[in-house]
């Protein structure tokens, strides 16, 4: 791995902003129809269909606990997704101090390890879920 120089501030791509905004406006409805008219809606589909949490279960419980300040509630909701993010965010936050990104090179056994660490944390995740009845 070696760091290389970058804009400090990212573009972000149009269909990532898209996304990210219809998702929201996806959770203020779901929030807007349970409070004010009763209505009860299952946000995972998943979970809805078969009574068992998905691999991402639990992560807009853990965002409403971060908003009001509950980093260790967040964890607990989906400690993947909350691990994950604050990973993301000190990357953004050394990239925009620094001007530095950093660059792998991949070889064909670091890249199928790093696979299969990611499929071991997310079915490790998984099970957490499971265990912990979000």
């Amino acid at each position: 791995m070696k760091f290389v120089p970058a804009p400090r501030l990212p573009r972000l791509p149009a269909w990532a902003v898209a996304a990210a905004l219809a998702l929201v406006a996806l959770q203020v409805a779901v929030a807007l129809l349970e409070r004010r008219w009763g209505v009860e809606v299952a946000p995972c589909l998943f979970k809805g269909l078969t009574g068992h949490p998905c691999p991402t279960c639990g992560a807009t419980r853990a965002a409403l606990a971060l908003a009001s300040g509950h980093p260790w509630r967040a964890f607990l909701w989906n400690p993947l997704l909350v691990a994950a993010g604050a990973l993301a965010a000190a990357g953004f936050a050394f990239r925009a101090a620094t001007g530095l990104t950093p660059r792998f090179r991949w070889t064909r056994q670091g890249r199928a390890l790093a696979v299969f660490a990611l499929a071991a944390a997310v079915l490790a995740n998984w099970a957490y879920l499971f265990r912990s009845g979000v």
